[in-house]
């Protein structure tokens, strides 16, 4: 008669050395924090150029204001009438 093999004792050996090995760890492993994504600078092609002398701020807060009107007009839907 062949002897059984029996894989439940290894395992629990093999468990209960490594639970020990790790109890004498002295400190627990300190995992690195995440770093956060960097961003790429924009390429030269991207970059607003500086206002010009010529414009006021006025006429830039102006020009902002409608720009953001007109965004949220294509934004709305057209009634189907």
């Amino acid at each position: 008669m062949m002897p059984r093999n029996r894989p439940l004792p290894r395992l629990l050996m093999l468990l209960t050395l490594v639970i020990s090995a790790t109890g004498c760890v002295p400190a627990q492993t300190r995992w690195l924090a995440p770093q956060p994504p960097e961003i790429p600078p924009l390429p030269k092609e991207a970059r607003q150029e500086p206002l010009p002398s010529i414009c006021s701020p006025t006429c830039s807060a102006a020009l902002s204001t409608e720009l953001k009107r007109l965004r949220a007009l294509q934004t709305v839907p057209v009634s189907q009438d």
